[in-house]
């Protein structure tokens, strides 16, 4: 029996080259760039984690689920064995349909510091290489609460994942913090040498100040 245009349209238009069963349309909507880019975008940034067959991952669900599904589907195409860890409120329950995730983790309310301690000690913590926080948008704009806590609570690596199919490192502490750390480390040193070398050169007395200020008060 053959399908119907209509059914054919559909087929064509679902989110195939992630394996999500999303209509094109509905989709779009989510994504920063072309269904395409995106999908390439984010097997190439997943191939990129050369993640081990016995690692353990810990996503929070704080994205459209279809862009979580899409990560979810991704990850275990490159990384069939790897292990997921799902935080996800009580709400979205019904819609979390990836069979090969290991554990949801149901926090008490929305993804806050007090939240993410309550449901994972530091025990749990250490046995996650990564923290994968997916967003709804490209560059985690909306996300700072979120961000936040999880630097406050994870010890391990973490990556943002927009809806451009990018992933972006969250840093232990604020990128311009971070960006400053080795210049400022690099100017304490330099000022720390130049303080030693005037010292060490002013009690040798080979400073015109010191010769100075020993001529005036020498008695004749």
């Amino acid at each position: 029996m053959s399908q119907s245009s209509s059914e054919v349209k559909q087929e064509k238009n679902e989110f195939s080259a992630l394996g999500i069963s999303c209509p094109e349309e509905r989709f779009t909507s989510l994504l920063a760039i072309p269904i395409d880019e995106y999908a390439g975008n984010l097997r190439s940034t997943v191939k990129r984690l050369e993640l081990s067959p016995d690692d353990q991952l810990l996503i929070l669900r704080t994205a459209n689920i279809h862009l979580v599904e899409a990560l979810l589907t991704v990850l275990f195409d490159e990384f069939p064995n790897i292990r997921v860890d799902l935080v996800t409120q009580q709400a979205f329950l019904p819609y979390i349909k990836h069979p090969q995730v290991n554990a949801i983790l149901v926090p008490d309310g929305p993804v806050t510091t007090e939240s993410l301690v309550h449901i994972l000690t530091k025990d749990s913590q250490k046995k996650y290489r990564l923290a994968l926080v997916p967003y709804s948008n490209a560059y985690g704009d909306g996300y700072e609460n979120v961000i936040l806590a999880v630097r406050h609570v994870f010890t391990g690596k973490m990556r943002g994942v927009g809806s451009n199919g990018r992933m972006r490192i969250i840093y232990r502490h604020p990128r311009i913090a971070w960006a400053l750390r080795k210049p400022l480390r690099a100017a304490g040193f330099i000022l720390m040498l130049i303080l030693l070398t005037g010292m060490a050169l002013w009690f040798k007395g080979w400073l015109p100040a010191k010769r100075r200020l020993k001529k005036i008060y020498t008695p004749a």
